[in-house]
């Protein structure tokens, strides 16, 4: 999973294992062949609209809803087709009141309709405070799951041959 970091600093860049205690727990349980922890490869500001999750400051989602919010003012300028159109009056009026284009409650109709404009507040986006920065190991498997990835184990069955 690509996750993007918008004005989160003192996360370094690259890979993150993804420690979730609920994997630990299910080892606990029915031990597994072996456990492998998920990843995270975390990129800077500059591929946050390449990245399937982004980890956002307060200021840095503010920001994201003002880009998105400028792209659908110069695309309503241009006169698209009317069902376009009252889309992008809808997400409008949802990113005035500060909300993103994931919440705003589009149907999977309207969603193809702007689906070629990639608005960058589409993707999943978790708010991460200044505290959460130290604890970013912990943080990561909020942000897979809010992302809409799911973490599991399997543990193979070994055969016995009798002979």
């Amino acid at each position: 999973m690509k996750v993007g970091l918008v004005g989160v600093a003192g996360v370094p860049l690259g890979k993150h294992k993804v420690k979730d205690a609920r994997l630990d727990q299910a080892d606990k349980l029915v031990k597994a062949d072996n456990k492998t922890y998920a990843f995270v490869d975390v990129v800077g500001e500059e591929e946050a609209s390449t990245a399937d999750a982004i980890v956002a400051s307060p200021e840095g989602r503010f920001d994201l809803i003002v880009k998105d919010l400028e792209f659908v003012e110069t695309r309503l300028e241009r006169n698209p087709p009317a069902a376009e159109k009252a889309v992008l009056e809808r997400i409008k009026a949802h990113l005035e009141s500060e909300g993103v284009v994931a919440e705003a409650g589009l149907t999977p109709e309207e969603l193809h309709l702007i689906e070629s404009h990639a608005f960058v507040t589409a993707k999943p986006i978790v708010v991460a405070e200044a505290a959460d920065s130290a604890t970013f190991d912990n943080f990561w498997v909020h942000v897979v799951s809010a992302g809409g990835y799911i973490v599991f184990s399997r543990s193979a069955a070994r055969r016995t041959a009798h002979g």
